[in-house]
């Protein structure tokens, strides 16, 4: 995992696992329970959320597309 996108779609909350949260956790040395809120709560954090639809969408900017046309 990279980051908080990441962390919240790996989130126990969404994945209904916590393998993701367990291995992280042993990893850093964290309690997982710890872990599992983090997670949680950046799963259910409408800026993380809004991030991620943004990341899913491959709409070029029409500035790009000009610059990439022949």
């Amino acid at each position: 995992m990279s980051g908080a996108i990441d962390m919240a779609w790996q989130s126990p909350e969404n994945c209904r696992d916590t393998t993701s949260a367990q291995l992280l956790a042993g990893k850093l040395g964290l309690e997982q329970h710890f872990l599992e809120a983090l997670m949680n709560s950046l799963y259910e954090d409408a800026q993380v959320r809004t991030l991620w639809r943004l990341w899913q969408t491959e709409v070029e900017p029409p500035r790009a597309r000009a610059a990439a046309a022949p």
